[in-house]
């Protein structure tokens, strides 16, 4: 319904000024250009995130999966302390996170009013 609104406001621009489809065309064509320079960003910020979380994914399921072995033999100091420190250097490099998130917070917005 709100892609059908945006065409009939065109449409109607269009009929009644017909000198407006020459900025239209360049109104579609830098949209189409930031839509794919931003699907691209995203794509690639998700997957340096996802490989940023990895290791402590991997550290919590390890964890979880040896729990009695790991009481067991009384390393619950040493597995917290390497989790710890993999949290610390996930909290360290999160950048990947916040660039998805700053890229998401200015460009979705925008794309709402289109």
């Amino acid at each position: 319904m709100n892609c059908f609104m945006v065409l009939s406001i065109f449409a109607l621009c269009v009929a009644s000024t017909p000198f407006f489809v020459v900025p239209l065309f360049l109104l579609a064509f830098a949209f189409q250009y930031i839509f794919s320079v931003f699907r691209a960003t995203s794509r690639d910020l998700k997957r340096l995130e996802s490989v940023s979380r990895s290791p402590v994914y991997s550290s919590f399921s390890e964890a979880l999966n040896g729990l009695d072995t790991i009481r067991a033999f009384g390393c619950t100091g040493r597995f917290l302390k390497e989790h710890r420190q993999k949290m610390d250097k996930y909290a360290l490099h999160t950048t990947p996170a916040s660039y998805l998130l700053l890229v998401h917070s200015f460009a979705d917005p925008r794309l709402l009013f289109v």
